[in-house]
């Protein structure tokens, strides 16, 4: 019996094969069914778990199978059946027994790549609270680059579907906090400031969650996050004790007293587009063309120069780069 062979991969043949020969044989006829359920019940009192799994698998005996897996610790199996046949309750239900999670580099893609094929409003995708949760449950477990590069993308491709009147909370807070990525929350907060009616209410809703959230982890950055959607005042006061990093460098970016710490940490980085950016957005045009003339972009270092008015400045650095940058009368010889 091939349920007996050496092959390490033979499982996934198993299913396919029973399933085929379940269905010729008359899947809906409760006869058989009853059979190979009284045939996986035996499996499974006798230990036999996964031969037992395959069965309630072709079944489809999402109770079973969620049972099976939660006693076994099956996190990949589980989780991969559940979405491969749409049953996103079940596999919430696991995720709810499981919170910490050990996954393969190589479900998690086949979990996004189901994700990407959905459209619509994020909250109508079944998969995002799914994804949520699971990527929040590997970081519990392991917390390499490559993971954390995976849930910081999978964020940010859904900061622009939660609306301006929707507070920012739940499962997408969650995975912000355990991610560490203060950055896209402090830019989401930012682009709410100053908005008014159900916005700003919205807003205030916001940085109650994350200020309920930061206290329960005692997260500093958090708490800077919640001040810099309630006081810019009391966030400048707050980042004069907070240490700059790469991964909140967006929230001194955002502060008129700071702003120019941030501007540093992006040419540390090697980001000097960025970093003009911030200058510009605090009115720095000055730091800003200084920034891009010295990283090789005379172009728009002149045009920062001229937007500021300081003109002197422009001339000086189109005749500087002339060839660079095209100026009239230059050539390449």
């Amino acid at each position: 019996m091939y349920e007996d062979s050496r092959d390490p991969d033979k499982w996934k043949r198993v299913e396919e094969l029973m399933s085929r020969h379940f269905i010729l044989a008359g899947g809906r006829d409760p006869r058989i069914t009853a059979l190979l359920r009284e045939e996986a019940d035996g499996f499974a009192r006798q230990g036999e778990l996964q031969r037992a799994l395959a069965r309630y698998k072709v079944l489809f005996a999402f109770d079973r199978v969620l049972d099976l897996c939660l006693a076994q610790n099956r996190d990949e199996e589980a989780l991969g059946y559940f979405v491969d046949v749409d049953q996103f309750d079940f596999a919430g239900r696991y995720l709810q027994q499981r919170p910490a999670l050990d996954l393969s580099d190589d479900l998690l893609r086949r979990l996004l790549k189901r994700y990407d094929q959905y459209d619509g409003h994020w909250s109508e995708k079944p998969l995002v609270d799914l994804m949520l949760r699971v990527f929040r449950g590997c970081l519990q477990t392991r917390r390499d680059p490559g993971l954390l590069e995976q849930a910081r993308r999978f964020l940010e491709s859904l900061q622009y579907t939660i609306g301006f009147e929707q507070e920012i909370g739940g499962a997408f807070l969650d995975l912000v906090a355990a991610a560490g990525h203060y950055n896209l929350l402090a830019d989401m907060l930012n682009m709410r400031r100053g908005l008014s009616g159900r916005s700003r209410k919205a807003l205030a809703a916001s940085a109650a969650n994350i200020r309920c959230k930061a206290e329960a982890l005692l997260d500093d950055n958090l708490m800077a996050c919640a001040l810099l959607a309630e006081d810019e005042a009391s966030l400048d006061e707050f980042l004069e004790r907070l240490k700059l990093s790469a991964e909140n460098s967006k929230l001194f970016a955002h502060s008129r007293r700071h702003f120019r710490k941030a501007v540093e940490e992006l040419q540390r980085l090697q980001q000097p587009e960025e970093a003009a950016h911030v200058c510009r957005r605090h009115g720095d045009l000055l730091l800003a063309a200084r920034i891009l003339e010295d990283a090789g972009d005379p172009e728009a270092a002149a045009k920062t120069y001229a937007d500021g008015k300081m003109y002197a400045e422009a001339l000086r650095c189109y005749s500087d780069h002339g060839n660079q940058v095209g100026w009239p009368g230059s050539s390449s010889a």
